[in-house]
């Protein structure tokens, strides 16, 4: 059962991971959110291992995944394909996420957050763009819909807002 945190944490990694912002861009300068993305993945595979872990199989499939993604990242950079590098950042993380909370999960917050995903063209409209406004209001409403059908499935327990 997922929390209010995991869910909020989900949406802030993958919203980035998925933004046509993200996916397309093809630049050899590394951004701030490309740091973040790679952080978390090296934060995967850096998760220690205890001898009584509760979902340790699914802690050890994260951290495997995460390790082989960036092994693809790193071949696709000595390559100078950065937007090849960028696409296995990307599929590394929904790889992961969809292990650590799920496909049903996954499915559902991926097909609520589409539009957005789509919508996102430029991160700078997230702080300052023309459509600053109306992606942060179809973020919110994705967001509750998300929450409220993670509920309905009974794969949430989390508050709404």
């Amino acid at each position: 059962m997922l929390n209010y945190e995991q869910v909020g944490t989900a949406f802030q990694i993958l919203g980035i991971a998925n933004a046509r912002a993200y996916t397309e861009l093809d630049s050899s300068a590394w951004t701030d959110n490309d740091e973040m993305l790679l952080e978390f993945l090296e934060d995967q595979v850096d998760l220690p291992n205890f001898f009584i872990m509760r979902d340790k199989q699914k802690k050890k499939a994260c951290k495997a995944l995460a390790d082989l993604g960036l092994a693809s990242w790193r071949g696709a950079v000595d390559h100078k394909d950065y937007k090849g590098a960028r696409r296995h950042i990307t599929e590394t993380i929904n790889e992961v996420y969809r292990v650590m909370l799920g496909s049903r999960a996954m499915d559902i917050i991926m097909d609520g957050f589409k539009p957005v995903f789509l919508m996102i063209k430029d991160f700078e409209d997230l702080e300052s763009g023309p459509l600053k406004d109306e992606i942060a209001l179809l973020a919110k409403s994705s967001a509750l819909h998300i929450r409220k059908t993670l509920l309905a499935e009974g794969l949430y327990d989390g508050r709404l807002m």
